[in-house]
């Protein structure tokens, strides 16, 4: 079980690099071997989660607590 969760997180990760590569969001630049990551839209799309987080701990807490959602 924890080596299919390990590579879940991993296929995970690999997919929102894919997305913040893809939307410009970071830069790599060859001749000083940095990434550069625009933490802006970044931080919108965090937020979203975040809220996104939040409803769905608030529903589990009440459904355990006996209420319904």
């Amino acid at each position: 079980m924890a080596g299919s969760i390990g590579l879940f997180i991993r296929m995970a990760l690999y997919l929102v690099g894919a997305f913040v590569a893809g939307q410009g969001w970071a830069t790599f630049n060859p001749d000083a071997g940095t990434l550069t990551i625009a933490l802006d839209p970044l931080v919108e799309v965090l937020a979203g989660f975040a809220v996104f987080g939040g409803t769905f701990a608030a529903s589990r807490l009440v459904k355990k607590r006996g209420g319904t959602t």
